[in-house]
């Protein structure tokens, strides 16, 4: 498309040389025209002419037109020609119509899997894919072919092919015509080539590039040789290039390597003094170092050596180890290990966020000795907060110490407003729904979150709840949090029984960290309660601890990682009011998933699981479970029952960003009265939609039992389910 486009300059100028050479400007325009144009409108193409009838020109100002126009797309060749009146016309060279698009070179295959399993393998990019993505930038057939939309058409067709994590993609010629030729190389790695090294053999790093040959090789393949070839002791670099191979669709990989310089030549060791070492006992890290041979050893032979020891620090996180050897002095050879040690941390892209928000929650500071464990920790924490669309975490070597670099990308929207309230003679106040929610209150790590229901009927049915929670103020804390509330709830036995409850009362939390993704968790509540039938306002006092394990890769949308909790709710025996206990379980897991389908094999997909089971001990019907409904089995009632097993089961799809579609199915028991007939179950469609800080999901299920319908139950949520 470049040359092409180059082409057209250069002919463009001769032309334009001869057409206009016996021309004087500047010039007085008397009058402006379009000539060769068949399907594209005159007035499309004066839209973008800069001058008009009476103007004065340049020569520079007529060229600018030409190319004006044929940047608009649609045109192979645009001559300008002036008459002897002033009169300017535009010839223009229309491309063709499309009568056809022929897609080649898209002849590689991948498996079709579904949880590990391949059931058959198909085309990595189908022709009519490659011609629905042209057809959605505006290349398609019976439309003139606009140079523009080609263009954009065939960068979507690489991205499409990125998505799925192919890398060496190119387009290859392209023939314009009434017969659109299009030929995609899909690059197949054929032969790998290790440069770089001096001491260490070459067959060393060629046995650590296990990439399969003749094949195309996904990113994630190259990315994993890198990071063993990163975490092997002999080289201290990596870095891959691709090379055009005999064939089009051939690529070599050219490695070039650093190799860990300990020592310039070959030396005779008798022992090795080892020090710097603080992460281990000095007896493991010596019983870590090999026989040092007889005779000379070069640098590959000392980095043999040490393998063992490089390898102890490796396994254990702390990717950053490396070693410094002194003079040799009577044979023996000191050597140091740097064990990673961090000199300064640098925070940009927090344009809002304050900075000690980061540092309290990254959990790392100058001093410590860097661990990837650890950093996977801060990142996982710093994007559960959802406060940022990205983080990244980039560790380097400056002289002595290890440099920090933390960027992140910060969320644009953090919160907003939903719902509508009006004033109701009626009831003498506002009726309504308002939900308000904003995290990271002025950048200073708080959340606060407001909603207020009120229907159109008494006092008795306004609710509302207030939560406040920070991240930043608490330093031994992960989370500290209040919340107010006055609720209505609806409570049914299964039995045609109900009652109503309103509950007035406030909890707070701490969350305190105890191991890696694991915190555990401490509450107080107390509330009163009154109930239709009893307006009597009965104080319920509990104290509720926990411990929690989450290490999800995306707050917002997970595709792998898992979430557990473990709650003990204990009330009554220190303060007024019933003495029960609940206790609480939750297991939930996301898998990847990859279903290669139209429209779908290029958006993320997860397989999400969520087992939950609850059991109480003497709890009054207030503090029952509820079985059913939005929270566990969607489409069915909610009923309250004592204690509880249930499972989900989600495919999930992110449709765009913000919005996600799922296919689910739900299906739990009562363990107070385990038999088929008390047993709960549903399948159906949910949307989910992430706007302005909110998420509002839709849930259309049909419930699985002999009374099974084909019209669906409607239920709505304001959160994920989980």
């Amino acid at each position: 498309m470049m040359r092409h486009k180059l082409l057209f300059v250069l002919v463009c100028l001769l032309f334009f040389g001869l057409s206009v050479a016996a021309t004087e400007f500047p010039l007085a325009v008397m009058g402006i025209s379009i000539d060769g144009n068949v399907k594209i409108k005159t007035s499309d193409i004066m839209k973008v002419v800069p001058f008009h009838n009476g103007d004065s020109i340049t020569s520079n100002q007529l060229r600018d037109a030409s190319q004006a126009i044929y940047d608009l797309g649609w045109f192979s060749d645009v001559i300008p020609e002036v008459d002897d009146a002033g009169a300017v016309t535009f010839k223009v060279t229309e491309n063709p119509v499309l009568k056809k698009i022929e897609i080649t070179g898209n002849v590689n295959t991948e498996p079709f899997s579904i949880l590990g399993w391949t059931l058959f393998r198909t085309r990595i990019m189908t022709s009519d894919k490659a011609r629905s993505i042209l057809r959605d930038k505006g290349v398609k057939k019976g439309k003139v072919l606009n140079n523009n939309s080609l263009k954009d058409g065939l960068q979507a067709i690489i991205d499409a092919y990125d998505k799925k994590g192919y890398a060496l993609i190119m387009i290859g010629k392209v023939t314009p015509g009434e017969t659109l030729t299009i030929q995609i190389i899909e690059g197949r790695v054929t032969a790998n080539i290790v440069t770089g090294l001096s001491t260490v053999p070459e067959k060393v790093a060629e046995d650590m590039i296990d990439l399969p040959l003749n094949e195309c090789v996904k990113k994630a393949a190259i990315q994993q040789v890198m990071t063993r070839l990163q975490g092997s002791v002999y080289f201290s670099k990596v870095d891959v290039k691709p090379q055009q191979g005999a064939t089009p669709d051939s690529v070599r990989l050219l490695w070039t390597l650093t190799e860990r310089k300990l020592i310039d030549a070959p030396v005779t060791v008798t022992g090795i003094d080892l020090s710097g070492v603080t992460l281990f006992p000095q007896q493991i890290a010596d019983g870590a170092i090999d026989a040092i041979p007889e005779g000379q050893i070069d640098n590959y032979g000392l980095l043999q050596v040490l393998k063992r020891l490089f390898d102890l620090y490796y396994r254990n996180g702390y990717v950053m180890a490396r070693f410094v050897a002194g003079s040799i002095e009577n044979g023996r050879l000191p050597v140091t290990v740097e064990e990673g040690r961090i000199g300064k941390i640098d925070i940009s892209g927090n344009d809002n966020t304050k900075t000690y928000v980061i540092e309290k929650v990254l959990g790392i500071k100058p001093g410590d000795i860097l661990n990837k464990n650890r950093l996977a920790v801060s990142y996982q924490g710093l994007m559960a907060l959802k406060y940022f669309n990205s983080v990244n975490i980039d560790p380097q070597w400056a002289d002595d110490a290890v440099d920090l670099s933390v960027s992140v990308v910060e969320n644009k929207k953090l919160g907003g407003i939903n719902g509508s309230v009006a004033y109701s003679p009626d009831s003498g106040g506002l009726v309504g729904k308002l939900d308000y929610s904003q995290k990271n209150l002025f950048g200073t790590g708080q959340d606060l979150s407001f909603s207020f229901s009120r229907g159109l009927v008494n006092d008795q049915s306004a609710t509302w709840d207030l939560g406040y929670s920070t991240v930043a103020f608490f330093r031994d804390f992960n989370r500290v949090g209040l919340d107010f509330y006055r609720k209505s709830d609806e409570k049914s036995d299964g039995e045609g029984n109900s009652r109503n409850f309103l509950s007035l009362g406030a909890t707070a939390s701490i969350s305190y960290p105890v191991m890696d993704y694991t915190n555990m968790t401490l509450s107080y509540k107390h509330e009163t309660v009154s109930a239709s039938d009893d307006p009597t306002w009965h104080p319920i006092d509990s104290i509720t601890t926990g411990i929690s394990y989450d290490d999800v890769n995306n707050p917002h949308f997970p595709t792998s990682g898992s979430r557990r909790s473990l709650t003990l709710e204990k009330a009554g025996g220190f303060a007024p009011g019933p003495n029960y206990a609940k206790l609480n379980l939750s297991w939930v897991h996301f898998a990847p998933l990859y279903i290669n389908l139209p429209f779908i094999s290029e958006r993320d997909q997860v397989l999400a699981v969520r087992l939950g089971s609850g059991w109480g001990v003497d709890i009054p019907f207030s503090q029952a479970y509820d079985f059913g409904g939005p929270a566990t089995i969607r489409g069915t009632s909610a009923t309250q029952v004592r204690r509880l097993a249930y499972a989900n089961f989600e495919y999930r799809l992110a449709v765009v960003q913000g919005l996600t579609g799922t296919l689910f199915l739900d299906a739990g028991v009562p363990l107070d009265k385990v038999e088929l007939s008390t047993a709960k179950g549903s399948f159906g469609i949910e949307f989910g939609i992430e706007a302005a800080g909110m998420y509002v999901r839709l849930d259309m299920a049909w419930v699985l039992g002999p009374d099974m319908g084909w019209v669906p139950h409607f239920d709505f949520g304001f959160s994920p389910m989980f």
